[in-house]
């Protein structure tokens, strides 16, 4: 049986579940092969293309429900007003769409649900995350106990979902989730820390999922395996916008890792007892050659020649490498390593680079690296 692949669906019924929550239920003979076990998991709807371009619009909706005998699958959509800077091609697509159109799904793709033997839970998000919520709540066990925070735009978007009774339930009501703001993260962090090891489902605009996802890892030493992050949506991006942004931010901090790693490993060679977690030797130690020379190995001429290939192509001197990194490179780096003022090696022309003390090694490799925990599909 073909588990993931295209498959043409028919409108069967559609339903407001609240002023901004769309229900639509798909049905019809191209779906009697799609799989079981796939709620919470996602498809993608193959949208006609937007103005500009050639190729179909693909957008990844959270599968709600799906019923094998009824060759029925359900997806929630969360729109907003005609107009709305919000209201995106697949959101139009589902408050305009009538019983009967059909439309070509492609997936399903991977479920990720809390880890329902964690000793307790966190689950949050805004409405683009509620069908996800939604279901991970359905699946957790009744004893289990923990937090549940959703953003919705209005009190009438307060739809009744399952949840275990010790689970507790916290809704923030934000009518401008388009502008920056700090609402669901705010409320998510001010929740008291429960005893034991957690278990951390977020997902929402990319700003707050990347504050959140820095305050779990950093503040709170969360396990990777602890903690699932996803960015639906970024605020003034399309949804290839928020993607390329979840790539470069990925990207930007397994540099930040790789360099940390060479601090570390300069730490430890001056001061043998140095352990993770200890600070940094403020303005003291610069990165030694031998240091500099593994990191231009493994760092500029693989990870840097793959994302900056002009570095490597026009063989750029060593002090021009690092000052063109040090334009693009993400500025949490800034609170690691910082030039020294008169620090130029006139052998190689490089640019060694100062430990500052501003991070402390368990920071500096838990706070960026490109992990399971910051989903990008």
């Amino acid at each position: 049986m073909t588990v993931r692949a295209k498959r043409t669906a028919t409108v069967i019924r559609k339903q407001a579940l609240s002023p901004h929550f769309i229900r639509i239920v798909l049905g019809g003979s191209g779906l009697a092969d799609f799989p079981e076990g796939f709620e919470g998991g996602y498809i993608k709807l193959v949208l006609p293309p937007q103005a500009g371009s050639e190729k179909p619009c693909l957008r990844s909706y959270t599968i709600r429900d799906y019923s094998l005998e009824a060759c029925e699958l359900t997806v929630d959509f969360a729109c907003h007003g005609e107009g709305d800077e919000l209201q995106g091609p697949a959101s139009q697509w589902a408050a305009t769409v009538a019983q009967g159109d059909t439309v070509t799904i492609d997936g399903p793709g991977a479920v990720q649900r809390l880890d329902a033997q964690a000793d307790w839970v966190l689950i949050a998000g805004d409405m683009t995350a509620l069908p996800a919520i939604s279901v991970n709540l359905e699946h957790l066990p009744s004893q289990a106990k923990g937090y549940a925070v959703i953003e919705v735009l209005s009190e009438d978007d307060k739809v009744e979902i399952p949840c275990p009774e010790q689970v507790e339930l916290h809704w923030v009501v934000n009518p401008l989730p388009a502008q920056p703001n700090t609402c669901l993260a705010d409320a998510v962090k001010a929740l008291p820390w429960l005893p034991g090891t957690p278990s951390i489902w977020l997902a929402s605009e990319f700003e707050t999922m990347r504050n959140l996802r820095r305050y779990y890892k950093q503040e709170k030493s969360v396990d990777r395996q602890s903690l699932y992050v996803s960015s639906y949506w970024k605020m003034g991006e399309t949804d290839e916008g928020n993607k390329a942004a979840k790539k470069r931010d990925a990207e930007a901090e397994a540099e930040l890792r790789a360099i940390s790693q060479l601090a570390i490993q300069q730490q430890k060679k001056n001061n043998p007892n140095f352990k993770l977690g200890d600070d940094y030797q403020p303005e003291g130690e610069v990165l030694d050659e031998k240091c500099w020379k593994g990191y231009e190995k493994k760092g500029m001429k693989t990870m840097f020649g793959k994302r900056y290939p002009n570095c490597v192509k026009k063989k750029k001197t060593r002090k021009e490498e690092v000052e063109h990194i040090d334009e693009k490179i993400n500025p949490l780096l800034k609170g690691i390593l910082k030039k020294t003022p008169k620090g130029e090696d006139p052998k190689k022309g490089g640019v060694p680079y100062k430990i500052t003390g501003r991070m402390t090694t368990a920071e500096a490799v838990n706070g960026g690296d490109n992990d399971p925990c910051w989903d990008t599909h």
